[in-house]
């Protein structure tokens, strides 16, 4: 939500924006010290506070994709940075949401 703002979810996207920039911000303040932060954007994820969106379901990025993308932030090189990674369901929908925000 960070990225892709759907109508009516005005407010919660704007805390998810907030969170990349803190992430920024505090990869500016550490990196010095070694440390790299690294902002991760899943799009919608089928847990228990989705369940509402469950006509979305099959399309939904899955926790174990979550889990995968941080083992793989974790093997990458401290000589590289990753500023953020972006998840999100593949096909015609790309960086859109299953969800219809107006009627879900």
């Amino acid at each position: 939500m960070a990225r892709q703002t759907p109508p009516t979810v005005s407010v919660y996207a704007a805390t998810k924006a907030a969170l990349v920039a803190l992430s920024n911000s505090a990869h500016a303040e550490l990196s010095r010290d070694g440390i790299h932060v690294t902002a991760l954007l899943p799009g919608f994820v089928d847990t228990a506070g989705a369940s509402w969106a469950s006509s979305a379901q099959d399309t939904m990025i899955t926790a174990e994709d979550v889990a995968e993308s941080v083992r793989f932030l974790l093997r990458t090189s401290p000589r590289c940075f990753v500023p953020e990674l972006m998840l999100t369901t593949s096909g015609p929908g790309v960086l859109h949401s299953p969800v219809d925000w107006e009627n879900p």
